[in-house]
C-alpha cells in the first residue's frame, strides 16, 4: 500500500489534527458499506424463511385437494406454489450473492485492497438489485443506494490506483460468482423441497383416495 494510498484510506491517528475539508478515510466507508449489505442480507434470509413456510403451507393444501378430487383447485394451487418457489429462488440467489459480496468488502476492508476489488463488487450488487427489486422492491433500493456509495469509493480509490468504475455488462467475476450460487440454489432446492406434481383429473390412484373430513 502506498504511502499517499494510506492517507487516503486510514484513519487518521489519535492526536493528529484533521485538515480542513479534508474527505473521510476509506476504510471507515467501506465499513459502513459492510453493515448495511449484512442488513440486507438479513432481511433476504428472513424473507427466505417466510417462504419457505408458504412454501409447506401450499404444498400440504396441494395433497388436501387430491385427496379431495379436487383437481382445478390443485392446480390452482399448484400455480400459485411454483410462483412462491420462483421468487424464493431469486432469493436465495440474491442471499449467496451478498454473502460473496461481504466476503469481498471484508477483504477489502482488512487489506485495503485495489478499486478492481471494489468494483467487481459493485457489478455483482448490480446483479442482484436486478434480480430481488421485482420481489422485494424496497430491499432493491436499499441496494441502489449501497452501489452509490461504492461508486464514490471506486472513484476516489481510482484517483490513487488509476481504477474506474465498469459501467458496461456484468463483470466475469460476477459472472462467475452468480452461476457458481445458481448451482448451489439448484442442489439446495431439490434437497429441501418434495417434488410438485399435480396429477391430472381423473388419473388418481383408487387405493386411499378419499378423505372423510375435507379441508
Amino acid at each position: 500500500m502506498s504511502e499517499k494510498f494510506k492517507r487516503k484510506w486510514e484513519d487518521q491517528p489519535k492526536g493528529v489534527k484533521k485538515v480542513l475539508g479534508k474527505s473521510e478515510p476509506l476504510k471507515p466507508k467501506i465499513n459502513r458499506v459492510l453493515t448495511r449489505v449484512e442488513a440486507q442480507a438479513q432481511r433476504i434470509n428472513e424473507y427466505i424463511n417466510k417462504y419457505d413456510y408458504r412454501d409447506k403451507e401450499i404444498f400440504e393444501k396441494i395433497i388436501q385437494a387430491q385427496q379431495r378430487h379436487d383437481s382445478a383447485h390443485a392446480k390452482i394451487l399448484a400455480d400459485e406454489l411454483s410462483e412462491v418457489r420462483r421468487q424464493k429462488n431469486i432469493l436465495m440467489h440474491s442471499s449467496l450473492a451478498l454473502e460473496n459480496v461481504c466476503l469481498r468488502l471484508r477483504t477489502v476492508y482488512e487489506f485495503g485492497n485495489t478499486a478492481s476489488s471494489v468494483s467487481g463488487v459493485v457489478n455483482t450488487l448490480k446483479s442482484v438489485r436486478n434480480g430481488v427489486s421485482g420481489v422485494l422492491p424496497d430491499i432493491g433500493n436499499e441496494i441502489f443506494n449501497v452501489e452509490t456509495m461504492l461508486g464514490d469509493i471506486v472513484m476516489d480509490i481510482g484517483g490513487t490506483v488509476g481504477a474506474a468504475i465498469d459501467s458496461g455488462p456484468v463483470s466475469e467475476d460476477a459472472s462467475k460468482i452468480l452461476k457458481e450460487a445458481a448451482i448451489i440454489v439448484e442442489n439446495r432446492t431439490k434437497e429441501r423441497l418434495p417434488n410438485l406434481s399435480v396429477p391430472q383429473e381423473g388419473s388418481y390412484a383408487a387405493s386411499g383416495s378419499s378423505s372423510d373430513n375435507p379441508v
